[in-house]
This record gives C-alpha cells, sequence and structure tokens, in this order.
C-alpha cells in the first residue's frame, strides 16, 4: 500500500535534484562546430549532369 507513493516521491526528489544540479544543460551530443553534410539518398541530380557545359536547365516543375 506505502510502495507506490513512496516510489513515486523518491523519482520526483531524484528527478528534481538532477534537473537542479545534474548539469544536463550544459551537456552537448555532439562537440560543436562538428556539422557535417548530410549523406547523399542518390535521388538528386548527378554531379556530372551539373558540370556539363551542355547541360539543360529544366524550369518546370517536376
Amino acid at each position: 500500500m506505502v510502495n507506490f507513493p513512496l516510489g513515486s516521491l523518491v523519482s520526483v526528489l531524484l528527478a528534481a535534484a538532477y534537473y537542479r544540479w545534474g548539469g544536463w544543460r550544459k551537456a552537448r551530443l555532439l562537440p560543436r562546430g562538428s556539422a557535417q553534410q548530410a549523406p547523399s539518398t542518390g535521388l538528386g541530380t548527378p554531379a556530372s549532369a551539373l558540370n556539363s557545359p551542355t547541360a539543360e536547365v529544366s524550369t518546370e516543375p517536376g
């Protein structure tokens, strides 16, 4: 009968302590400046077609 309220109280106290003193605001998943280019999906225009002097540029959608 007392397990649920006691467990809930401990959980709230631990969460509050982590919020206050845990240092989670300073934590980073990646180092700053480590942004990388997204990987290619293979669905874009090939680079060889973009660099070709005879490449036709379409202005129509789709």
